[in-house]
Parts: C-alpha cells; sequence; structure tokens
C-alpha cells in the first residue's frame, strides 16, 4: 500500500507559528491517520531550541537587538539557525507504523534528504542519528516528536544560510555547511524546496497530492500558539511583521 502524503508549501511564517501548526498536523495525523509533508520559512529569521536545550545557548540580547525570534520546539534536538533568506524548513508528520522506530525514521526521511541534495550537484551523506553533511560540513539537521502512534520529524535544509549571523548567535556551533557553498553555485528558495519534496517523497515511496490546512487545523494552531506563550515557549518575540 502506497503512502498518500499531504504536501503543503505553506510560506514564511512566524516562529511560534510554525511550530503550532507542525504540532497541529500531528494531531490530525492522531485522528485521521494522516501523513502530510509541509515545505516552509521562517520570517522573521528564527532560532529554535530542542524542547530541552538551555537558554544560554543563544545570545538573547543579539536576537532581541536584531530583529531575530527565539522560541522552544515541541521536538528534542538542538539549536537552530532559521536563516528567512538562505533555509528551507521541512515537516512530516506520519503513522509510526509507515516510518518505522526513531533511528529508522531518521535514516529513511535523512535519505530524501541526502537525494534532495544530490539532485542539486551536491555530494551528500547521511550521520546517523539525525544530520546530513556536504564536504564534512552540516547543512541538515532533524528532530522528532512521537504521540499516539503518529511521528513529526521536522528540520533544516540551509541552502544559504548566513553562516556569520549563525555564529553569532548562536554560543555552540560545530562543523556547517550550505547548500551553495559546497555546490559553488546559486541554489535559492524554490530550487531546494523542489528537490526537498521529491527527494523526500521518493525516499518514502511515498505519493503526495497538493494540499492546504483545514479550519480545524488552523484552530488548532492558535490555541497551540496561546498554550506556548503562557508556558514560555516564545522567549524574543521578534519584529512585528
Amino acid at each position: 500500500m502506497v503512502l498518500r502524503l499531504r504536501l503543503i508549501y505553506d510560506g514564511f511564517r512566524r516562529a511560534v507559528w510554525n511550530m503550532a501548526l507542525d504540532e497541529a498536523l500531528l494531531s490530525s495525523c492522531v485522528e485521521r491517520g494522516e501523513a502530510a509533508l509541509r515545505i516552509y520559512g521562517f520570517s522573521p529569521s528564527a532560532v529554535t531550541l530542542g524542547r530541552f536545550r538551555p537558554l544560554s545557548d543563544v545570545d538573547l540580547d543579539y536576537a532581541s537587538r536584531i530583529g531575530v525570534e527565539v522560541v522552544r520546539r515541541p521536538t528534542g534536538g538542538g539549536t537552530v539557525f532559521h536563516d528567512e533568506a538562505g533555509e528551507v524548513t521541512y515537516s512530516l508528520v506520519a503513522p509510526e507504523d509507515w516510518v518505522g522506530p526513531p533511528l529508522e525514521a531518521y535514516r529513511r526521511i535523512c535519505g530524501g534528504i541526502v537525494a534532495a541534495a544530490e539532485a542539486l550537484g551536491v555530494e551528500a551523506v547521511y550521520k546517523a542519528p539525525n544530520d546530513v553533511l556536504a564536504r564534512g560540513g552540516k547543512f541538515s539537521g532533524s528532530a522528532q516528536l512521537r504521540r499516539g502512534g503518529c511521528v513529526l520529524q521536522h528540520g533544516t535544509f540551509m541552502y544559504a544560510t548566513r553562516l556569520g549571523l549563525a555564529r553569532r548567535l548562536l554560543r555552540k556551533w560545530g562543523r556547517v555547511t550550505t547548500l551553495e557553498a559546497a555546490a559553488g553555485r546559486r541554489i535559492g528558495f524554490y530550487a531546494a524546496a523542489a528537490a526537498l519534496v521529491e527527494g523526500i517523497t521518493g525516499s518514502l515511496g511515498a505519493e503526495a497530492f497538493r494540499d492546504g490546512f483545514r479550519l480545524e487545523e488552523i484552530e488548532a494552531a492558535g490555541r497551540i500558539v496561546e498554550r506556548y506563550f503562557r508556558d514560555g515557549f516564545s522567549i524574543v518575540p521578534g519584529k512585528p511583521v
């Protein structure tokens, strides 16, 4: 049986809404058993912290001064800079039966990210459990949340992230790169997004169809945003957009 996958091209949103919509899609999966792949960006740029990461990972004063939002994710993992000028973000929700236990799901979905990079002319390798590298530098990392028999995995696809800005914002920084640096040419958001969709759907053997959010998902996301503010998940609100 082929996995039917809702494909949602969602554009750019503020950080709290991006995290809330991912969580709302996870709830839809739990309630209906539906899988979805969402492609989106952050505007303004943002830093997301894994659920258990300390605030000391980020220079909060600098983030506030330059209008970079800082939020906590519902998933685990590390601390990530999402550059509105250089990153595509993906989220995938699916029944656990379709993607497998945590390490298998990482391997399968990250295999799609490897394929996406290679379609853009960049040789890439999967580094367990949740990273993808090019020329020894990380350009994609992912994190998971499991609930009610479904999994949410979301992650980065850094095609032209401003690494100097990221180093100013994040106090812990490993060896990273971008797809444009590895390819030696311009790539751009839409080319990166298209490659990512083809790579992930191909890796999962899924059949994707274009879709949008349901009204109840938007309403659920609104309630989740309220919870994020109440629970302190929104740390630096950024500038109005």
